[in-house]
């Protein structure tokens, strides 16, 4: 039997008929699968093709009950005024005991020509929180949208996880204060924004100092031995040090400031050194006025999806209703599932979609409340490094902040699962396909992204291997089944579909020379895959030798004139003038 080399074009095989159909506001809509695999322990990235509109889908699925991955929020270049690109991040990040998976972007931040204190540019606009500690608290930012009681109770969507590591998004509100030995209170009315007459404003690491142009006083303080900084948790601190002025002194060690002027000047000048102090902070849903003990925090300008149901934030918001690229994140009902999505726009293949589209993509994957996060740009997914979609921009957005997805599992390099770099693998009759092998260890961690000692093997009825085991080739008939993977006692297996597809010269006529050969081009067709066959597999015949030759698939002029070349594999007969 000639045997068929087949390469793909496009990505190569990569789901070519993996189709399947999303319910988008009571409409099918076709929804391709073009990547599936598993990035870390209990972490899947997919990436999807919609040909009806055409949209570009990614994403990352997280399951939380997997004890070696965690999700941390990061804020660019550890700063609140500061942005970063995500692949910077990554590495900045990534640890040898806690490496990094992959990202998203996240919050909307201030930037120029919002009529905003240019000292403010690049913080999140609403709350972010990063392994306890709040960088920007949330506030009331994008509040207004909604007309009726339960529409105010959507305005916002904040993300969160918390210390069991659970999932939240809803809508929140958010409280601090101060309370001295005497127990008085003052209320905190910022952290780490521009300190302003009658307030106090609390400023930690992630600034670095307190900021302010009206004279006040600065009480720095320490969390209290065993204490540590948290939400919804009452912090003891002690009073470090006392500087008046307006402010600027930088923080030393583990310090946060109080700044205040006004009222909170006079509340703040009762404080001795050595004094004890308790920061007090709640955290509540909305709507149900829940307590979630938050470790991480990102926030959205709207919740868009509320117990599995849109919320009419898809609507009545210009920027979710209108055709754009989109980010989101969605959690599962019980909260142990995390659903990060980015949806390309600006390019051939992606025009963009509403919030309600992204929304209903995400419940299909079973997501039950879903929050909007910032797009345009900054709409970015990163895995492994490297960005997977194609930002608006044409490149890569520095963000404010975003979710950063890790793996903390032990260190092992000895393969215990296999994966083809495939899904649902989709290949014409005759064809001989020649694999990349993904390794994992026993934590689900990918350690090797082409693995070299292999062995191939599949039923006969799906087609048959090489002698070295390391290429398949497919049955001449359609079928499907399984094509498994073995290295060592690591195992795998992708499904393969065979299929019987027309064939076609790429061109009914070429010019050729001595000086110019040319490599016989014969192409088939898979949804939106082109292949191109190994023309050493098919049998060719030339009607007038003189004019021209074929050796290993590869025409040569010998001398003026025309003639007509015919090849042929199985069924299959094409010609080409010459």
């Amino acid at each position: 039997m000639n045997r068929l080399f087949l390469i793909s074009v496009a990505s190569l095989l990569c789901g070519a008929t993996a189709h399947a159909a999303i319910d988008v506001g009571g409409t099918a809509k076709q929804v391709d699968t073009l990547e599936c695999r598993t990035v870390g322990p209990g972490v899947q990235y997919v990436r999807m093709h919609m040909p009806e509109y055409p949209l570009d889908v990614y994403t990352l699925t997280i399951d939380l009950n997997n004890p070696y991955n965690d999700v941390n929020a990061f804020i660019g270049k550890d700063h609140a005024g500061s942005t970063e690109a995500m692949t910077e991040a990554y590495t900045r990040l990534s640890t040898p005991g806690h490496r990094s998976i992959g990202s998203i972007n996240g919050n909307f931040w201030i930037v120029s020509g919002q009529g905003m204190d240019s000292r403010l540019l690049g913080q999140p606009h609403s709350g972010c929180m990063v392994n306890g500690e709040i960088a920007t608290e949330p506030n009331n930012w994008n509040r207004g949208r909604g007309e009726t009681e339960t529409e105010k109770l959507q305005d916002i969507g904040f993300v969160v996880l918390d210390e069991e590591k659970k999932m939240w998004i809803d809508d929140m509100y958010f409280d601090a204060q101060v309370t001295n030995s005497a127990n008085e209170s003052f209320a905190i009315a910022e952290v780490n924004r521009i300190r302003n007459e009658n307030e106090i404003v609390l400023y930690n690491h992630f600034t670095g100092q307190s900021t302010s142009d009206i004279d006040g006083v600065d009480v720095f303080i320490a969390p209290a031995e065993g204490e540590t900084w948290g939400v919804n948790k009452a912090v003891r601190c002690v009073v470090t040090r006392i500087v008046a002025g307006t402010g600027g002194t930088p923080l030393e060690g583990d310090e946060y400031v109080l700044s205040g002027a006004g009222t909170g000047a006079e509340f703040l000048n009762k404080l001795t050194v050595g004094e004890s102090v308790t920061i007090s902070t709640s955290l509540t849903t909305r709507t149900d006025n829940l307590v979630p003990l938050a470790r991480q925090m990102l926030t959205g300008n709207a919740l868009v999806m509320r117990n599995g149901e849109l919320t009419p934030r898809n609507e009545n918001e210009e920027y979710n209703s209108q055709t754009y690229s989109r980010s989101g994140i969605g959690m599962s009902q019980d909260g142990k599932t995390l659903y990060l999505i980015v949806i390309d726009y600006k390019s051939s293949s992606s025009v963009g979609c509403n919030t309600a589209t992204m929304c209903y993509i995400l419940k299909q994957a079973g997501a039950w409340n879903v929050a909007n996060m910032d797009a345009g740009g900054s709409a970015q997914m990163m895995v492994r490094g490297s960005l997977v979609n194609n930002p608006a921009d044409g490149k890569e957005r520095p963000v404010s902040n975003g979710f950063m997805v890790f793996t903390n599992a032990p260190e092992d390099t000895v393969l215990d699962s296999l994966a083809f770099d495939n899904y649902n693998l989709t290949i014409p009759a005759y064809a001989c396909f020649d694999p990349t092998i993904l390794g994992y260890n026993q934590y689900g961690v990918l350690i090797d992204t082409d693995v070299a000692d292999y062995t191939l093997s599949c039923d006969e009825s799906l087609g048959t291997i090489s002698a070295d085991g390391k290429k398949f080739y497919a049955s001449p008939s359609a079928t499907s089944g399984y094509l498994h993977v073995a290295s060592g006692n690591a195992t795998g297996q992708v499904k393969v579909t065979v299929r019987e597809t027309e064939i076609a010269m790429k061109y009914d006529a070429v010019i050729a020379d001595k000086a110019h050969p040319y490599a016989l081009e014969v192409i088939s067709q898979i949804g939106e895959n082109s292949f191109v066959y190994d023309p050493t597999s098919l049998e060719w015949n030339i009607d007038d030798p003189t004019v021209c030759q074929i050796e290993n698939g590869i025409l040569t002029g010998l001398c003026n004139g025309t003639t007509r070349i015919d090849g042929s594999i199985g069924d299959f007969t094409g010609s080409m003038d010459i």
